[in-house]
């Protein structure tokens, strides 16, 4: 029986190395009891030791060679029973990640009783059921090793099936040295870092200004009042646009032959937005293109800035051409040589 036992290991072994998954092997020496079928003349229970090798399979399998001994006294010394058994056992383990990993057992292997004064020994094949659980107590930090505290109990069946069997009951306490995982997996890489931004092409120039005017296009000695066209603004501020410049240059060389004109720079805006903003902003601009012309050699005392807000709009302000209409710069003549015709002087009317 005992050179069936380690045929039946030998033919193992292959699976303990092709099952390798990075799991780990481990070493459990054990102690504890055994209650034996058997006790004529014996106690009824006495100490049992044992040592178990295994290997984790896999997330629920292990596979183990189990070795156990006890001695049975009779209490006063005149005899005892030996028992050893050899098993190859499989568990089913649950909740193999936790603290503590219950298993359920089984195993067949072989079993030799000894009786002293009785000469020879029985040598028998036994089949075990059990269960028990892998508390741990301590890993180390890279997961390669851990230590674990491992009860066990078990129900050990000699000669099963036929009429001359017994039940041993074996209740061990083991320390559990895990060894040879291959350890936490590493964490994962980290991202590629982005890609070069893309260079982007600068914008093109801004298109060429407009041909200059002809001369005295905005002669408004003799018109009385024009609106600017062309004079905008930057969005909800009071900064001129770059195309702005050349409309007021024009404007700028007209009021300069006419030293003794004085204009009001009237700025108007639509109805979006509160009344009082609106005025605000379109006194802004008036301003700033008052600044402007006096920068470029019109003299200050022929100008002066107002802002009307929305209160003199000349189109609709329900439609965007219409608001588009109302936002913009007049100027209006308020003081003319007598000797100068004005057509539409004192009114704002286009």
């Amino acid at each position: 029986m005992m050179k069936r036992l380690a045929l039946l290991c030998l033919l193992a072994a292959p699976a303990f190395a092709a099952a390798d998954d990075g799991t780990e092997w481990y070493l459990t020496p054990q102690v504890g009891g055994i209650s034996p079928d058997y006790h004529d003349n014996l106690k009824e229970h006495d100490w049992d030791y044992g040592m178990a090798f295994g290997k984790e399979l896999g997330p629920f399998i292990n596979l183990e060679v189990n070795l156990n001994a006890a001695r049975i006294g009779d209490g006063v010394g005149r005899t005892h029973l030996d028992t050893s058994e050899a098993s190859l056992d499989l568990l089913g383990v649950m909740n193999r990640g936790g603290v503590i990993a219950p298993y359920l057992s089984i195993g067949a292997g072989a079993v030799r009783d000894a009786l002293v004064h009785d000469l020879g020994h029985r040598d028998d094949f036994a089949a075990e059921a059990g269960a028990g659980m892998f508390i741990k107590l301590w890993q180390n930090s890279a997961g390669t090793s851990q230590l674990s505290l491992r009860p066990d109990i078990k129900a050990r069946f000699d000669n099963p099936g036929r009429d001359q069997h017994l039940v041993d009951f074996i209740g061990t306490l083991g320390l559990q040295f895990g060894f040879g995982g291959r350890g936490n997996p590493p964490p994962p890489p980290p991202p590629p870092p982005p890609p070069p931004p893309v260079a982007v092409a600068p914008p093109p120039p801004p298109p060429p200004p407009p041909p200059p005017p002809p001369p005295d296009r905005y002669d408004i000695q003799a018109k009385g009042s024009v609106i600017l066209e062309g004079v905008t603004f930057q969005f909800n501020s009071a900064e001129l646009t770059p195309n702005s410049h050349a409309v007021l240059d024009d404007v700028s060389a007209s009021m300069q032959k006419h030293p003794l004109l004085k204009v009001e720079i009237q700025g108007h805006t639509d109805s979006t937005g509160p009344a009082d903003y609106n005025m605000k902003l379109s006194e802004r601009r008036a301003n700033s293109v008052r600044d402007y012309l006096v920068g470029h050699g019109v003299p200050e005392g022929q100008l002066t800035a107002k802002g009307y807000g929305l209160t003199q709009p000349i189109d609709s302000n329900k439609t965007k051409e219409g608001r588009a209409h109302n936002r913009r710069v007049v100027m209006y003549a308020v003081a003319n040589p007598k000797d100068v015709k004005v057509e539409g002087a004192g009114t704002t009317a286009q």
